[in-house]
């Protein structure tokens, strides 16, 4: 999760303080909507799978 989180700054970053070519751009947008696709599956993971140690509630 913390890498996810850290490429999604960068590339925040990169695409705000640099002036890029179209094909750059475009390379950086995919990079930036499949770690954003990522770290929600991530997300969904974990908020739905309980964890494996956990005693059922009475």
């Amino acid at each position: 999760m913390l890498v996810v989180n850290a490429l999604s700054a960068m590339l925040g970053w990169l695409a705000q303080t640099r002036s890029l070519g179209v094909t750059v751009s475009l390379l950086i947008t995919v990079f930036a909507v499949g770690n954003a696709i990522l770290g929600a599956r991530f997300a969904w993971v974990l908020l739905r799978d309980p964890p494996r140690d956990a005693q059922p509630r009475d």
